[in-house]
């Protein structure tokens, strides 16, 4: 007993000491280490044209009144240091480090470089970072991942390199990650299909490989994944959507996936964006797309697709954006797909298709029409009097088909048209 006794007063010493420790270094950083720490960071800027900080960062006033600062009511410390776009050149100082009440720090469109300081990882208020569109070349440093309650993580656009960390994986709070427009290489780690709270993902136009990450834990948050330009290979998983039940947008386009894709796609039912254009995906296209009626943009163009248009894809009742250019499709277009009264852009570039366009009645169901490319496929008969009753078209391109028939003075109905392309067919006439 009076071991136990002993080891009950050993713990509440410690705690006691534990807190006492905490309340002393809370204590240990006031108002002023926040003017220190804005000063240091006034020190390293070597570029100010304006000169913003100059006029603006004084000492003679509050660090509360500086333009880019803002303070807590409740505390009087600075809690958002936004200082974006005001033209800034560089670095980020260490002593940053010491706003211990930060909650915000947005020092895009500048032009700061150099090292992130591992300081920073003291920043644990910190809920958005944004340093998108500077000019930072260095690798993503580990301890982001200690930043449990960061919410908002934008670094595009700069010249990161290296690896994604797996610790990013542990910011348990996050919502969105854009590491977009950088120099990123290796694979995507599937430590960041962890985060239950990610809703908007995007790693494109980096230098990324392997095959698409593995996705064993349900996301219902996640609603946008963009992966495209890129050298992600192998092909889509079947279960990709068994865990992705709000997704709203999947851009895989210019990378080198391959095999089919897979008919259980279509069990993102939310999904508004599908774009797997610019791969080397084969096989056909599932007829399961056609189940996908939140569908606003679909793009399989520039891949090697063979067999006909699923005449499904006529169910597709919000489409806007149909492209499926530059594969190697047979058969005739699904009279179907001519009554989607939303379709915005149809591209059937460059493929072997045959048959006739619609002769009746195409205009008044395809009445918001913009752009339609059929170039380069076998298609044959008449073009239709009524397409040019089509006065939305900007964009007209048949050319290389069998069209016969003369040009209709009608062409001139379209008041919109900036590209019309007629030309290698048995087109008859003038205009």
């Amino acid at each position: 007993m009076a071991k136990n006794n002993s080891l009950i007063v050993i713990i509440t010493a410690f705690l006691v000491q534990s807190l006492i420790f905490s309340l002393v270094k809370a204590a240990s950083t006031n108002i002023t280490t926040d003017q220190h720490a804005l000063l240091a960071l006034k020190d390293h800027i070597t570029y100010d044209p304006a000169n913003l900080m100059a006029k603006n960062w004084s000492t003679n006033t509050s660090i509360c009144t500086w333009i880019g600062v803002t303070c807590g009511v409740r505390h009087h410390r600075v809690r958002v240091l936004n200082i974006s776009c005001f033209g800034l050149g560089g670095t980020v100082p260490p002593q940053l480090g010491n706003l211990s009440f930060l909650q915000l720090l947005d020092i895009r469109n500048n032009s700061f470089s150099g090292s992130l300081p591992d300081e920073l990882a003291q920043l644990r208020r910190l809920k958005l970072v944004n340093f998108m569109f500077s000019s930072f070349h260095v690798e993503i440093p580990s301890w982001f991942g200690s930043l449990s309650k960061l919410q908002y993580m934008f670094l595009n656009n700069n010249n990161l390199v290296g690896t994604i960390p797996l610790s990013l994986g542990n910011m348990s709070s996050l919502q969105v990650l854009d590491l977009s427009f950088n120099q990123l290489s290796g694979t995507i780690p599937s430590s960041i299909f962890q985060i239950s709270s990610l809703e908007r993902l995007n790693l494109s136009y980096n230098q990324l490989s392997d095959s698409f990450p593995s996705i064993n834990f349900n996301l219902p948050s996640l609603q946008v994944i963009h992966f495209k330009s890129n050298s992600l290979s192998g092909g889509l998983p079947s279960h990709i959507c068994n865990y992705l039940p709000n997704l709203k947008m999947l851009a895989l386009s210019r990378n080198m996936f391959d095999g089919q894709i897979p008919s259980t796609i279509s069990k993102c039912q939310q999904l508004q964006m599908l774009s797997l254009s610019y791969n080397n995906f084969i096989g056909y296209i599932p007829k399961e797309i056609g189940n996908m009626t939140m569908l606003k943009k679909l793009y399989l163009g520039i891949n090697e697709l063979q067999g006909e248009i699923p005449h499904e894809l006529g169910s597709l009742a919000r489409l806007e954006v149909l492209s499926l250019r530059n594969n190697i499709l047979t058969g005739t277009i699904p009279s179907r797909i001519f009554n989607l009264s939303s379709l915005r852009m149809m591209d059937f570039t460059d493929n072997s298709l045959t048959g006739n366009l619609p002769p009746e009645n195409m205009c008044q169901h395809l009445p918001v029409l913009q752009e339609l490319y059929m170039s380069g496929n076998k298609l044959t008969g008449r073009i239709p009097n009524n397409l040019w009753q089509c006065s939305n078209l900007q964009i007209v391109s048949l050319s290389f088909n069998q069209f016969e028939g003369s040009i209709p003075r009608d062409i001139g109905n379209l008041t919109l048209i900036n590209q019309l392309f007629l030309g290698y067919n048995n087109l008859i006439g003038t205009i």
